[in-house]
C-alpha cells in the first residue's frame, strides 16, 4: 500500500506516533546523559575534591612539622642563640602537625567528617596504597628522626648550660691565678729593688741580673701563658669548624706546658729556652706561685668541659 493511498487519519497517527517514538528516545537520552553529569558531579564535587583537599592538607601538615623541627633546631643552636623558652611551644606545635596528618590520612582511608567538609572513603586503590605508603613513611621515619633531634637539642641546650658554668668558674679561676702571678712579679721587682739598693758592688748587681730578672721573666711568660690559654677558649667557644677546634685544643694544651714550665722554673729552677733560671728563695714568691700553678692545674677539669663539648658538636 502507497503511502497517498492512506488515510488522512492514519497518516497523522503513524506521523505522531512516530513523533512520540522520538519523544521517548530522546527524553531517556537525555536523562541518561543528565545522569552522568549528575554522578559525575558526585565523583568530583563530594567524593574526589574532599579527598584532594585532604591529600594537601597532608602535605601542609608535613610541611608545617618540617618548619616547627626547623624552628627547633634554631632554638637548640647553642652556637648562636639558644631559647629555651620556646621550646614548649614548639613541641605543642609539632605535636598538633602529627595530630593534623593522621586525621587526614584517616579520612582518606576511612571516610569522615573533618571540620565542615565531609569525606567519603576511597574506593581508589593506587590512591590507598599511597597514601598508606606515606603514612608509614611520616612515621616510622620522620616521627623517629624528629624524635632524635629533639632529644639532641634538648641535651644541646643541657650540655651548654654546663658548659656556660664552666667558663664563669674559668672566669674566676682565671683572675684567681693572674692575681696570684701578678703578686709574684710585684715581689720579685720589690726584691729586685732592694737589692739593688743595698748593692755596694759590681757581683751583687751580676747576682741580681743573674737570679732575678730571669725570674722575672718567668713570671712574664706564665702570665702569657695563662692569657693566650684563655684567649684559645673564648676562639673555640665561637668556633663550629671541627678543623679549627682541633687547632685551639692543641693550643691550649700548649699553653699548660709552658705554664707549668715556666712556674716549675721560678719554684725549683732549672735550664729554659737556653737560660739559667735559679730557683726563689722567697718564701711569699714561692707560695703565690705554688697556688697559682695549684689553681690552674688543679682547675683544670673545668676548662677541660668546653673540649668534651666541642668534641660532642
Amino acid at each position: 500500500m502507497r503511502w497517498s493511498d492512506l488515510k488522512i487519519g492514519r497518516k497523522l497517527t503513524i506521523g505522531f506516533g512516530s513523533l512520540i517514538v522520538l519523544i521517548i528516545i530522546s527524553s531517556m537520552v537525555g536523562f541518561n546523559g543528565i545522569q552522568s553529569v549528575g554522578n559525575a558531579l558526585f565523583v568530583v564535587g563530594d567524593k574526589e575534591a574532599p579527598v584532594a583537599d585532604m591529600s594537601m592538607e597532608m602535605a601542609l601538615a608535613l610541611m608545617e612539622a618540617r618548619n616547627v623541627m626547623e624552628e627547633f633546631k634554631g632554638a637548640t643552636a647553642a652556637i648562636a642563640t639558644d631559647d629555651v623558652s620556646q621550646l614548649a611551644g614548639l613541641e605543642r606545635k609539632y605535636n598538633e602537625t602529627l595530630s593534623s596528618f593522621d586525621t587526614f590520612t584517616n579520612a582518606i582511608l576511612e571516610g569522615g567528617t573533618v571540620g565542615d567538609v565531609v569525606v567519603l572513603k576511597t574506593d581508589n586503590e593506587k590512591l590507598a596504597k599511597l597514601i598508606l605508603a606515606a603514612d608509614e613513611v611520616h612515621d616510622k621515619k620522620f616521627q623517629v628522626a624528629a624524635a632524635e633531634m629533639m632529644n639532641n637539642g634538648r641535651l644541646l641546650i643541657k650540655k651548654k648550660a654546663e658548659t656556660d658554668k664552666a667558663m664563669e668558674a674559668m672566669e674566676d679561676i682565671y683572675d684567681e691565678v693572674l692575681a696570684d702571678t701578678a703578686a709574684v712579679e710585684g715581689m720579685i721587682g720589690k726584691e729586685i729593688d732592694e737589692r739593688t739598693r743595698k748593692a755596694g758592688l759590681g757581683a751583687e748587681a751580676k747576682a741580681i741580673l743573674r737570679e732575678e730578672v730571669p725570674l722575672t721573666d718567668m713570671v712574664m711568660e706564665a702570665m702569657l701563658a695563662l692569657a693566650m690559654s684563655r684567649i684559645k677558649l673564648e676562639e673555640f667557644i665561637q668556633s663550629n669548624d671541627l678543623a679549627e677546634l682541633a687547632e685551639n685544643e692543641e693550643v691550649f694544651n700548649e699553653t699548660i706546658k709552658e705554664f707549668d714550665k715556666h712556674v716549675g722554673a721560678i719554684l725549683d729552677g732549672g735550664m729554659v729556652d737556653g737560660t739559667q733560671i735559679y730557683a726563689t728563695d722567697n718564701k711569699n714568691n714561692c707560695n703565690y706561685t705554688y697556688r697559682a700553678e695549684h689553681g690552674y692545674c688543679h682547675n683544670h677539669n673545668c676548662f677541660q668541659l668546653w673540649w668534651i663539648w666541642g668534641s660532642k658538636k
